[in-house]
C-alpha cells in the first residue's frame, strides 16, 4: 500500500517514553485524516519488546534489528522499509504539537524539506530553538553549519520528501550516535534541495539527561567522523573542514566550564565569534 507519510521512530529500551509520543502522534494524525500515514518503529534493542498497547488502532509496523546498529542505521532501516512519499523521523523521547503534521503538510508545497521551529528543554539551550525568523532562516545557509554547528536540533523539526534524501546518507552509517542528522542536512544543502521554513513552534526536544545530544564527548567523536567522511568524498572543501574543526575546538575549550573560559575562547576565535554575535543580534 502506498502512503503519503511514513513516521520513523528509532527505539531503544524506550517503552517508558513511547506512549507519550504515540499519544501526541495520534492527536496530530487525526488532523490530517485525508493523508495516509504509517508509523514504523525500529527496535534497536532486540532483547526488549516494543509495547504499544492501547495504540493498536494506529497503523504501526515494528521492525526489529538483529543487533544494535545505532540511531543512524535504525533511521535508514525504517526508511528502506517505508512506503510513504514523505518521511518524518522523530526520536522516542521527543514530542510534537497537535497541529504539527497538518501545519507542515500545508506549508511544504513543492519543496523537498520543511523546517519548523520548536522548544528545547535541554538546560544548556532552554527555550525556543530559533529566537527569530532570521535565526531560523540561517538553517538554510550552509556557512552556519561550519561556523556555528548543526542548525537543526533534530529531524523531528522536519518533514522530508523521501526521494530527496541523499543516497550517500542512506548508504553510509555513522558509527557513533549523534551527528547523522548533521550529515543529512549538509548533503541536502550541497545537493541544492529545495528547503522551506515553517515559523510555527511545532516540536518539543525533551530532556532526560540521557539524550545523545547531551553527551558532548560522543557528539565530538560523531561530528568528526561526519566531517571526515564528507571531506574524503569531496562533498566539502578543506576550508570548510578546517572551519568546522576550529568551531569544535572552540566549544571543547569552554564546554561545561567557567564563563571566563568562554570569553577566552571567543577572543581566540574572533571569526567564529562574529558569526555567533551576528546570529544573536538578528
Amino acid at each position: 500500500m502506498q502512503y503519503d507519510l511514513s513516521i520513523i521512530i528509532p527505539f531503544y529500551n524506550g517503552n517508558n517514553e513511547l506512549s507519550k509520543l504515540l499519544s501526541a502522534l495520534e492527536i496530530a494524525i487525526k488532523q490530517i485524516d485525508k493523508i495516509k500515514v504509517e508509523i514504523i518503529i525500529v527496535n534497536d534493542s532486540p532483547n526488549c519488546k516494543v509495547n504499544y498497547q492501547g495504540f493498536e488502532r494506529l497503523n504501526i509496523k515494528i521492525i526489529t534489528n538483529h543487533k544494535n546498529i545505532g540511531i543512524h542505521g535504525s533511521r535508514v532501516n525504517g526508511i528502506l522499509n517505508s512506503s510513504g512519499n514523505y518521511i518524518f523521523m522523530i526520536d522516542q523521547d521527543d514530542l510534537i504539537k497537535e497541529n504539527a503534521l497538518v501545519s507542515q503538510f500545508t506549508k511544504i508545497k513543492d519543496n523537498d524539506m520543511i523546517i519548523a521551529n520548536g522548544f528545547d528543554e535541554n538546560p544548556l539551550n532552554y527555550g525556543m530553538i530559533y529566537h527569530s525568523r532570521k535565526h531560523q532562516e540561517k538553517s538554510q545557509n550552509l556557512k552556519y553549519y561550519f561556523k556555528i554547528g548543526c542548525m537543526i536540533v533534530s529531524p523531528g523539526q522536519c518533514i522530508i520528501k523521501k526521494d530527496a534524501i541523499a543516497k550517500e546518507w542512506l548508504e553510509y552509517r555513522v558509527k557513533t550516535n549523534g551527528a547523522d542528522d548533521l550529515l543529512l542536512w549538509i548533503l541536502m544543502l550541497k545537493n541544492n534541495c529545495k528547503i522551506t521554513i515553517n515559523y510555527e513552534n511545532l516540536y518539543i526536544h525533551t530532556y532526560s539527561g540521557k539524550n545523545v545530544s547531551s553527551d558532548f564527548d560522543k557528539m565530538v567523536i560523531s561530528s568528526n567522523e561526519v566531517i571526515e567522511f564528507l571531506y574524503d568524498k569531496n562533498f566539502i572543501s578543506e576550508s570548510e573542514k578546517k572551519t568546522y574543526i576550529r568551531r569544535l575546538n572552540m566549544r571543547r575549550f569552554y564546554e561545561s566550564k567557567s564563563k571566563i573560559k568562554k570569553i577566552i575562547a571567543m577572543l581566540l576565535y574572533p571569526d567564529i565569534t562574529w558569526y555567533l554575535i551576528k546570529m544573536k543580534l538578528e
